[in-house]
């Protein structure tokens, strides 16, 4: 039994903490299996070569150290591809830097899964968020009655305004159809 216990513990220390959410929603994350690679690189290099309490985020040098053979061009590659799809965030201030000084935040990732737990499981966010979607709900409620009501009131200001814009010419188009009507045949 300790045997048994000794090789969980050796096969704990190997494994990559990657949520399996991340293989679940790979489609909707537009992910492929190379994709899945190299986060599963990101994480590993995130929880062993970082110092996540101290820094934010991760380098590009620190996820080279843990895999030397990956070229540079194919990280970066899929590091853009990642930013432009809204997975990873690249540190604007580490922009002007050489590629290796750069630092990437897994941020908007974890933002993305947690979207898409929701929108699959719908009951675990009515529990903790419940009262205050229903206070947004609510206020949404409100907007629309005062935007209607100030429709409303806008086509009154209109309606009383056209008469009023007419009346000093109604006497013009009344003398003109009169002239009109007075006439016989052609004009």
């Amino acid at each position: 039994m300790g045997e048994r216990d000794a090789l969980m513990e050796v096969l704990r220390w190997g494994f990559i903490q990657m949520p399996a959410a991340l293989y679940y929603y790979a489609a909707d994350l537009e992910l492929d299996a190379e994709d899945l690679g190299l986060l599963g690189l990101v994480f590993f290099g995130y929880t062993n070569r970082s110092k996540p309490l101290l820094h934010k985020g991760i380098e590009i040098r620190q996820i080279t150290q843990c895999y030397p053979s990956l070229s540079k061009n194919k990280l970066a590659w899929r590091i853009s591809k990642w930013a432009r799809i809204g997975l990873v965030e690249i540190d604007e201030s580490t922009l002007g830097r050489e590629f290796p000084a750069r630092r990437i935040f897994l941020d908007p990732l974890w933002q993305k899964l947690e979207e898409l737990v929701a929108r699959d499981h719908p009951e675990l966010y009515t529990r903790d968020y419940g009262s205050e979607m229903a206070r947004l709900q609510q206020e949404l409620e409100q907007r629309n009655r005062k935007i209607q009501e100030l429709e409303s009131l806008l086509e009154e200001e209109k309606r009383k305004q056209l008469p009023a814009s007419y009346s000093g010419q109604g006497n013009g188009f009344k003398k003109v159809a009169d002239f009109i009507a007075q006439k016989p045949g052609n004009l």
